[in-house]
This record gives structure tokens, C-alpha cells and sequence, in this order.
């Protein structure tokens, strides 16, 4: 009996799931009003999408910009500087921001004057990335979570290693390698110089990935 009653609940829920638009959007709402809220919904998407662009772009130091306390290439988590104060450059941050501003570069609907800023924000990150493997005395070595938005590295109290930074940063300066190598025919002397910061950066990957951190 029990069997059989749940049997006949299973039914009824299936027969009801077989039910022709039970859950189709145009047959909870007029047609209108669905039309209506998609179309919003897209220029919501494509205005947020241009804002979140440009503010990602705003958050690269540019040799142009005239910023004194920051150096180019480097790319801050946040504007902010106090309340909370996040105006650094965090290794990890800065190369899912990168990879993502090479994903815009293989989109040919961009316009070439766009490509070429995109590029020259690269090439800064890059040179930004070669001068941070070069520092000493640091105290996690490369896996050192932040620096300070003008290359030098972050003294204060907090800090603690990111030992997942340089695997980031080295898939996307990799990342960019393979566009580089798309763009020049054939030529590989600038991925050369690319490949160069990869091996720094997984040289210091296979020392620790088995060591605990964040």
C-alpha cells in the first residue's frame, strides 16, 4: 500500500513535468513583459560590461599617466586607499586581471588604437613583473603576496606568502606568449624573452607546491 501510494505521487510529479510549458518563461509572463525584460536585462549586461572594462584599464599604472607614486605595470586591487586601503599590487589579483585583458585581445571586433593600449598595458605588466623578480631580501621570495604600487616591496606588518601568485602570473605571461607568437608570423624572439619570466616563476612553483599555504 505504502509502495504503491508514493508510486502514484511519483506519477503525478512526472505527468506534470511532461506538462507542455509548465515551466516556460512566456507562459508565466505576457509576451511583452518577458520581451521587455530581456532587452533590459542585455543593455544592463553590455553597459556593465563597458564599465567594468574601462575600470579594470583604469587600474594599470601607465608610464603615461603621470602617476609618481606608481610604476608602470603595475596593477592595483583597488583605487581605495583607506576604509579599506587595497591601493597594492597583489601577484595573484594582478594575473587573473591580465589573462582576462588577453581574452579581450583575441576578440577582432576590437578596434586597432584599443588593441594597441591593450598591448602597451601588457608589455608594462611584463616589464613590472621582470623588475619584482629581481628584488632581494624579500621574505617569501617570489610568492610574496603584495608590493607597493611603485615596485618596492611591502614592509609592514601584514603579510604572509601567496604561493599561488607566481603559478598565475606565469600561465598568463604564458598566455601572452601564445598571442605574441599568433601576432609575429613566425618570429619568436619576443616569447623567448616571455618564456624567460615563465621558467622564473615555475622554478619557484616546483620548490614549494607541496609546502602549506594560501
Amino acid at each position: 500500500m505504502r509502495q504503491h501510494m508514493f508510486g502514484d505521487v511519483a506519477a503525478a510529479e512526472m505527468h506534470a513535468l511532461d506538462m507542455p510549458n509548465a515551466w516556460n518563461a512566456e507562459a508565466l509572463f505576457p509576451a511583452n513583459i518577458h520581451r521587455a525584460a530581456t532587452q533590459a536585462l542585455e543593455s544592463w549586461i553590455t553597459a556593465q560590461d563597458a564599465f567594468s572594462r574601462k575600470h579594470i584599464l583604469n587600474n594599470f599604472a601607465s608610464s603615461s599617466d603621470g602617476n609618481g607614486d606608481a610604476r608602470a605595470g603595475a596593477i592595483c586591487a583597488s583605487p581605495s586607499r583607506k576604509h579599506p586601503d587595497y591601493y597594492y599590487a597583489w601577484t595573484r589579483d594582478s594575473a587573473l586581471v591580465v589573462l582576462e585583458v588577453i581574452a579581450w585581445l583575441d576578440n577582432n571586433k576590437l578596434d586597432y588604437m584599443l588593441k594597441d593600449e591593450l598591448k602597451q598595458r601588457l608589455d608594462d605588466y611584463v616589464e613590472f613583473t621582470r623588475h619584482l623578480q629581481g628584488l632581494k631580501n624579500l621574505k617569501y621570495g617570489l610568492g610574496e603576496a603584495k608590493f607597493y604600487m611603485d615596485g618596492t616591496a611591502f614592509r609592514a606588518p601584514w603579510c604572509n606568502a601567496q604561493t599561488d601568485g607566481p603559478a598565475l602570473r606565469a600561465r598568463a605571461i604564458l598566455a601572452y606568449a601564445q598571442h605574441v607568437i599568433k601576432q609575429a608570423n613566425g618570429d619568436t624572439t619576443r616569447a623567448h624573452e616571455l618564456f624567460a619570466l615563465v621558467c622564473t616563476d615555475l622554478d619557484y612553483v616546483t620548490k614549494v607546491w607541496m609546502h602549506p599555504g594560501n
